[in-house]
C-alpha cells in the first residue's frame, strides 16, 4: 500500500516516515511490543512520557499491579511498567524484534 501511495504521489503519514509498521495509533498502543515502544521513546519521547504518566495514574487509581508491557525473563511473566521499560531502553536491554500483536488495521 505504501508503494501504491507513492505511485499516486500521496504523502506518507509521520508514523510511516518514522518507521512504524502501521499508523493506527500514532505509535503508542496497548498491543505494541517492546520494539515499538522503544521506537516511540526514541522518536516521540513526549508521547511516550504521556503514556508512562497515564499508566502510572491508572495503577494508582485502581491500586493494581498492571502494566502495558510484560517482563518474561526467568520463565515467569510479570507486569513491566513503561517507567521500568524506559530504563531498559536507555541501556539497550530489551527485545528489539518484538513488535507486538496489534490487529487494529485488520
Amino acid at each position: 500500500m505504501i508503494g501504491q501511495a507513492a505511485e499516486l504521489r500521496l504523502p506518507l503519514s509521520d508514523a510511516y516516515v518514522d518507521g512504524f509498521p502501521h499508523d493506527n495509533c500514532g505509535g503508542a498502543c496497548v498491543k505494541a511490543g517492546q520494539a515499538q515502544w522503544a521506537q516511540l521513546y526514541q522518536i516521540r519521547p513526549v508521547t511516550y512520557g504521556e503514556w508512562e504518566r497515564d499508566e502510572e495514574k491508572f495503577r494508582q487509581k485502581n491500586d493494581k499491579d498492571v502494566a502495558i508491557l510484560r517482563d518474561r525473563r526467568g520463565g515467569t511473566t510479570k507486569p513491566m511498567t513503561l517507567a521500568q521499560f524506559r530504563e531498559r531502553i536507555e541501556t539497550g536491554d530489551y527485545d528489539k524484534h518484538e513488535w507486538g500483536g496489534c490487529g487494529c488495521g485488520v
